[in-house]
């Protein structure tokens, strides 16, 4: 076992993955999973056809803008401050404010995706992962391919005038899948959705939006840093106690798949510290467990297995992607 990963307590990765994905008596499994784009990248392979990753995205979105190979390659590496040169790029060609360009990416990368639900919401993995029916499923991705799926699906909006104003409608937006059992699956979009594109989330401007906004969420601090509070209506009722993906994410047991958990991830790296303080905070209850499932690295990433180790992550490790999704779909079939 590589360094700066903790050693599994089960006899062999798999049984431990399994157990962490287990369901109850009833069939139904209360563990999170938290998919990333690795999900997308294996439902292809097993279609025999080819996915993007984030940098993927990001190529197809500097090749629909017109820029050269040579443009691309000269950006930054980093998925962030590449999103974040593409726009200025954007905005200088065309005489725009940078917010404005911001949302014209936006509406390209939706625009992309949607077409991707199109051919490949019925793809084999994602029907799997549907009817494993888990009761919460966290997807990092903006596509819905999840839930449609399903043909039991339906979207579920924030409620007007949330409490935490447009910015926090990606608490509360989601889609509910209906099982046969009556059970549902509920698919939360912390980064948005495809839906609605002005909910992605991409770049700095809109990371930090988005970090506040969970901040005054699970902190409850009045909403005054807002620019546009005239867009608050006191006077109008608000939904009391809609389920929000935080609340999901804080109080129960999480297994990343599919993720890279790159450090860029500023707001889920603090929603994953905030939840070992919140559910300590009370001096009775102890962190739901948090596993992160991925694969051996070379040593050059040991900073990874450094980072798990101080967040009391457990690393399950596999020697390959095809051992890894092999294991998951063994888990929940």
């Amino acid at each position: 076992m590589k360094r700066g990963f903790k050693t599994p307590t089960y006899p062999n990765v798999a049984d431990e993955l399994r157990t962490a994905l287990q369901p109850d008596e009833r069939g139904i499994r209360a563990s999170v999973p938290v998919f990333g784009s690795g999900l997308n990248i294996q439902a292809a392979n097993i279609q025999g056809q080819t996915e993007d990753d984030w940098s993927g995205l990001l190529a197809r979105i500097a090749a629909a803008i017109g820029l050269s190979e040579r443009v691309l390659e000269g950006l930054p590496l980093s998925n962030l401050a590449r999103w974040e040169s593409l726009l200025r790029l954007w905005a200088r060609t065309k005489c725009v404010e940078p917010y404005k360009a911001e949302n014209q990416l936006q509406k390209l990368a939706c625009e992309h995706l949607r077409n991707c639900e199109q051919t490949a919401a019925g793809w084999q993995l994602y029907r799997e992962v549907t009817d494993a029916r888990f009761l919460d499923i966290v997807s990092l991705n903006f596509d819905r391919r999840i839930a449609l799926s399903s043909k039991q699906t339906g979207f579920v909006n924030a409620p007007a005038n949330c409490r935490e104003g447009p910015q926090g409608e990606t608490l509360y937006r989601h889609d509910r899948i209906s099982h046969p059992s009556r059970s549902f699956t509920r698919v939360w979009y912390p980064h948005g959705d495809t839906k609605k594109f002005a909910t992605l989330k991409l770049g700095v401007r809109r990371y930090g939006f988005h970090l506040v906004t969970l901040e005054e969420s699970r902190r409850g601090f009045p909403d005054a840093w807002r620019v546009k509070r005239r867009e608050i209506m006191w006077d109008k009722p608000r939904i009391k106690n809609a389920p929000k993906w935080t609340d999901v994410f804080i109080s129960r047991p999480l297994v990343f798949i599919g993720c890279g958990l790159s450090l860029d991830e500023w707001a889920l790296w603090w929603m994953i510290r905030t939840r070992a303080f919140v559910v300590a905070g009370d001096g009775k209850k102890e962190t739901p467990k948090t596993i992160y499932v991925g694969v051996r690295k070379a040593s050059s990433n040991d900073a990874l297995g450094h980072i798990l180790r101080q967040h009391r992550i457990t690393a399950i490790e596999f020697d390959s992607f095809d051992d890894l999704w092999k294991a998951v779909r063994l888990a929940i079939s």
